[in-house]
């Protein structure tokens, strides 16, 4: 739970050079955007592509997971299907925000349509000991101007910003939609703090309890969900 920006990527009918050669001018421009961290531009093919559980940590992990499928086969099983071949790289916009993945990938190697879906978390970026709301518009702005990119490079985009900004363009909508955000998720995980710690005496780990000003965001949220 949490505002998020999602994206799904396509690019069809084209050569592996013509996708090394985009991912590789996206990962440029993205160095461009001061992310507190990016990753090398990483190209996985065949067995590479294979989730192994071996390794403690593995680097590409998020990559391998982002680039494969969940096949609907009719099934009461959704079985993974890894990528055949996949470029993209990992990315953390800033302080408090989830990773992101930006790349390409097929599922076979024959196909020559590329695809990829991922989304990041900004919410909690608007920690107030990370930067409270600037730090929250910088770092939402980072993947909208990253997305935007990806868009002029050539590869399609479907995007979902539940923030609102994406559409709107609009810095108001985005501070609003955070400020929402944020008195709704620290009503709801106060009162289930609340019932865990009364019930079973647990405790519960959640990034909007961690905000500074939490108790404050949760006696206002929990006044806007009264009837």
């Amino acid at each position: 739970m949490g505002l998020t920006i999602s994206y799904n990527l396509n690019l069809s009918s084209v050569t592996v050079q013509q996708v090394r050669s985009k991912m590789q001018a996206l990962h440029d421009i993205a160095q461009k955007l001061d992310f507190i961290s990016i990753g090398d531009l990483v190209e996985l093919e065949g067995d590479a592509c294979q989730i192994d559980p071996t390794p403690p940590n593995d680097p590409h992990l998020l990559l391998k997971i982002q680039g494969g499928k969940l096949s609907f086969n009719g099934s009461k099983d959704f079985p993974f299907q890894p990528a055949a071949h996949l470029i993209g790289f990992n990315a953390i916009p800033g302080e408090g925000c989830a990773m992101a993945t930006f790349g390409l990938a097929i599922p076979e190697q024959c196909e020559a349509d590329w695809s990829w879906f991922s989304y990041c978390k900004t919410q909690y970026s608007s920690n107030p000991e990370y930067g409270g709301l600037e730090n929250f518009l910088t770092c939402h702005l980072k993947m909208v101007h990253t997305i935007d990119a990806i868009a002029k490079l050539g590869i399609g985009c479907e995007v979902i910003d539940n923030g609102g900004y994406w559409e709107s363009r609009d810095l108001e909508v985005l501070s609003k939609a955070i400020g929402q955000n944020n008195l709704f998720m620290a009503a709801v995980m106060g009162g289930l703090k609340d019932r865990l710690e009364d019930k079973i005496g647990g405790i519960l780990q959640a990034p909007i309890i961690q905000y500074p000003n939490f108790e404050h965001l949760e006696a206002e949220g929990q006044s806007h969900l009264k009837p």
